[in-house]
């Protein structure tokens, strides 16, 4: 597996390759742990991290999931 996680990624894709994303996002950030701070599965991971005022780096989202299987650290 070779996939890498854009801001043009949905979230639904992001979890795939990190499963403890929501988790981790939930923890560090408040997002997707209820209705009002939930997302979509459709919805980019840029207009998540937007809508939530996280601005990562663009670094970040080019990760290989061959090589981590970790969250990235925003």
């Amino acid at each position: 597996m070779n996939e890498t996680i854009t801001g043009d990624s949905p979230m639904q894709a992001v979890l795939q390759v990190f499963p403890g994303a929501q988790r981790a996002l939930f923890r560090k950030y408040h997002i997707g742990g209820c209705s009002s701070c939930g997302f979509q599965p459709e919805e980019t991971l840029a207009r998540v991290c937007e809508r939530n005022g996280i601005f990562p780096s663009p670094t970040c989202w080019s990760r290989s999931a061959r090589a981590t299987r970790r969250m990235p650290v925003f």
